[in-house]
């Protein structure tokens, strides 16, 4: 099973952390002018406003999801040398002025927010030095997979108007200049021999071909012209916006996606590579290391992943063998029924929801929706989470895949995509109104991966586990995370080709890991969040237990933890520190 929030990923990791913020752009120096503060700290306000306009300019998906209406009829094109050279000058900028601002002249809160903004800019300056825009392929998650999502209705753009339909068809604009760029790019790697592995290549050519394959009639890109007949039209208005998108359908965006195919089949493919790992490029082990940092926003080597990943695999195996001898006769829980499946989850967030208060202090406003996927969707994996658009009256959602599902994970499952794993913490961040823009709708992955993983281990305490097969499937979910950071590195920077990988995987019994061989190859590092995340919040929890005794508060360590939205690594780490000593200093 997969937990990842979708994302267009050559964008991912020039803009994850730069997601798109609920208030307006005026909002900022209102934050600042709320109370009195020191010069630093209204210096620093200032920065976060300033830093986030210049990002709204340059990526019209963010202006379209703020609604601020710069950008409407637009979608960001980011593999260009044009936009890079312009998002390294916002980057310099921010990370000059961001330096300039003494961290002991301010509070401890925007001390944190200082913190994650300076390791936030030095990461993206970092991967712009990076060559990544010549790998642009991610099948599923990269810009044709999102334009077919914002057809389908399921991206975060709106699609609910007319004014929303001609906004597609103007994007599909956008979608032709990605694939001349995406194009160029593979071209030029290719000349260098920077290329993407055969493996990645060929689920790029399946995920197009499952997209535009077959009558147009039957494909996600048809939805807009269903959506405009629901709308309730004059005659002419509704024959003017069908030939609208109509013929942006038949002249951009049908003959984008037959051009990029063929390209990828005919020319690129030959030319791609059998071996895996990023490190079999010149130039691609310091790109894994960069993406190492970026997913876990720590300083940890491949090889210190690597070890933890056999340590921390061979203590979940001892715990699961452990579980599986409890559950010996325990019968199947797998059904083909997928009402049951959605009435099982139903089921969990109300059971759950009496519960939370327990742990909590607070609840996201954002409802929860648990839905089957659509085709068009199916590459992202068993299970994923989308957060709650800002202006939009959409739910969080919690994607299932359909036609059979084993609900001896159905608990662990919950815990991570729903509450109080990936829809709790997002939805909460979002609606976080004293913090920074670039923390409330921020993508830290192994705050934001680490935390829905420590979310499954909550279950005892919200009154689940109690079925046997439940806990042999939570550590079976923890035992194919701690997996992941074998599969990942031996990969990327160990060099296994897809035999030694499977052998390496099925000699460690990491059979979770050898199913994701694909995933590693396709996003690296990505895979290391999660592990490596949770770790890092249950050792902070063990800290503050060990520190405060008996004055400890569950409810009010996961208040500090969450309410500043997700962090790096190291500025949580930091922050609760700095929690803990005040805790002590003000119990008696």
């Amino acid at each position: 099973m997969m937990s990842l929030r979708r994302f267009p990923l050559v964008g991912a990791l020039l803009w994850l952390c730069w997601a798109p913020p609920l208030a307006t752009a005026e909002q900022a120096p209102e934050l600042a002018a709320a109370e009195e503060i020191e010069p630093a700290a209204q210096r620093l306000d200032a920065l976060f406003h300033t830093t986030f306009q210049a990002r709204l300019d340059h990526d019209p998906s963010l202006a379209n999801r703020v609604g601020d209406g710069r950008s409407v009829g637009r979608m960001t094109v980011d593999l260009s040398e044009a936009y890079r050279a312009r998002s390294r000058e916002i980057y310099q900028r921010a990370a000059r002025d961001a330096r300039a601002i003494p961290l002991d002249e301010l509070d401890a809160r925007r001390r944190t927010w200082a913190e994650a903004f300076r390791w936030l800019v030095d990461m993206q300056l970092e991967l712009l030095d990076r060559p990544l825009h010549l790998l642009p392929l991610i099948p599923g998650a990269d810009f044709p997979s999102e334009f077919a999502g914002v057809a389908a209705g399921d991206a975060d753009l709106a699609m609910d108007s007319a004014e929303d339909l001609r906004a597609y068809a103007s994007r599909a604009n956008d979608l032709v200049r990605w694939v001349d760029q995406a194009i160029d790019n593979l071209r030029r790697g290719a000349e260098r021999g920077f290329v993407h592995p055969k493996l990645v290549v060929a689920r790029e050519i399946q995920a197009i071909a499952g997209m535009v394959g077959g009558p147009l009639g039957d494909t996600v890109f048809q939805r807009p012209l269903e959506t405009a007949e629901g709308l309730g039209l004059p005659p002419d208005q509704l024959q003017a916006l069908r030939e609208e998108l109509e013929t942006a359908t038949r002249t951009l965006v049908v003959p984008a996606y037959a051009r990029f195919h063929a390209f990828l089949t005919r020319e690129y493919l030959t030319t791609a590579r059998d071996d895996l790992g990023l490190g079999e490029l010149d130039g691609g082990a310091e790109l894994y290391r960069s993406l190492v940092r970026y997913f876990t926003t720590t300083e940890l080597g491949p090889e210190e992943v690597f070890a933890l990943g056999e340590s921390e695999s061979r203590r979940r195996k001892r715990s699961l063998r452990v579980q599986q001898r409890l559950a010996a006769e325990a019968t199947s829980r797998f059904t083909r029924d997928d009402d049951q499946v959605l009435a099982t989850f139903r089921s969990l967030e109300e059971s759950v929801g009496q519960r939370l208060d327990r742990l909590f202090l607070h609840r996201p406003e954002a409802p929860l929706a648990v839905r089957f996927v659509e085709p068009h969707m199916t590459s992202l994996g068993g299970a994923f989470y989308r957060g709650p658009t800002p202006g939009d009256p959409r739910p969080g959602t919690f994607f299932l895949q359909p036609g059979g599902f084993d609900l001896a994970n159905a608990e662990v499952l919950f815990l991570h995509e729903a509450i109080p794993g990936h829809h709790y913490q997002i939805a909460l961040a979002q609606e976080l109104e004293d913090v920074p823009d670039f923390l409330r709708y921020g993508y830290f992955g192994a705050f934001v991966e680490g935390w829905a993983l420590y979310a499954e281990s909550l279950g005892e305490e919200l009154g689940l586990y109690r079925d046997p097969t439940s806990r042999v499937g939570r550590e079976r979910f923890a035992l194919g995370r701690a997996g992941r950071l074998v599969g990942d590195v031996g990969i990327h920077h160990f060099g296994w080709d897809l035999e030694e990988a499977r052998s390496q995987l099925g000699r460690r019994q990491l059979d979770w890991a050898r199913g994701e061989i694909g995933r590693y190859t396709t996003i690296p590092g990505q895979a290391l969040a999660y592990t490596i995340g949770e770790r890092k919040i249950s050792e902070l929890r063990t800290r503050a237990e060990e520190s405060l005794g008996s004055a400890f508060d569950i409810r009010a360590f996961h208040e500090a933890v969450l309410d500043d939205g997700p962090l790096p690594l190291i500025a949580l780490e930091a922050k609760i520190e700095r929690w803990i000593q005040s805790e002590m200093a003000a119990t008696p």
